[in-house]
């Protein structure tokens, strides 16, 4: 029987993500993504080759760590490991980008999704960022600071507001 090899790979938007141990709207905090990928790689007889964590967006299509991840699945003829959709990227760019380098990938909670089903997710997962950035702009314009003419202005910033910034 063929050996078969996985690379996994974690991600999260921030540091504090990263650190807290807790899991964010719909993401994976770093503990639960490595659980998910581990016995994922273990109960399908997987050999894992590296596992790469960062912390980044999942819109920034320059991440170091999934670069790295790609480029040793490419070399190794490995499967990528995700625990979610969300996770690899927020972008469909980096999906096709995949197909087109012919790298295979598995989310670990929908293993058995096919293209259809990847491509209706990054549809949806691109929708949410969409959504994220219209509700934070919305956010903003409705704040009484925002709304007072006194945004971003450097005037407003004393001593005292330094010390609680």
């Amino acid at each position: 029987m063929e050996e078969k090899y996985a690379v996994s790979y974690c991600r999260v938007s921030t540091k504090k993500q990263g650190k807290s141990g807790k899991g964010y709207g719909q993401g994976l905090s770093l503990t639960d993504q490595k659980e998910k990928n581990k016995l994922f790689i273990e109960q399908r007889n997987y050999t894992c080759l590296a596992e790469f964590v960062e912390t980044e967006s999942g819109r920034n299509p320059n991440r170091p760590k999934i670069t790295e991840a790609i480029k040793m699945c490419k070399e190794k003829n490995a499967t990528l490991i995700v625990a979610t959709i969300s996770r690899l990227s927020r972008e469909q760019s980096l999906i096709i980008n995949l197909r087109d380098n012919k790298v295979k990938f598995i989310i670990t909670t929908m293993p058995e999704a096919n293209e259809l089903t990847i491509d209706f997710l990054m549809v949806m997962a691109t929708n949410e960022v969409r959504n994220i950035r219209t509700n934070t702009k919305n956010g903003i314009g409705q704040s009484p600071i925002y709304k007072s003419g006194n945004w971003g202005n450097a005037q407003n910033f004393d001593n005292e507001g330094r010390k609680k910034g």
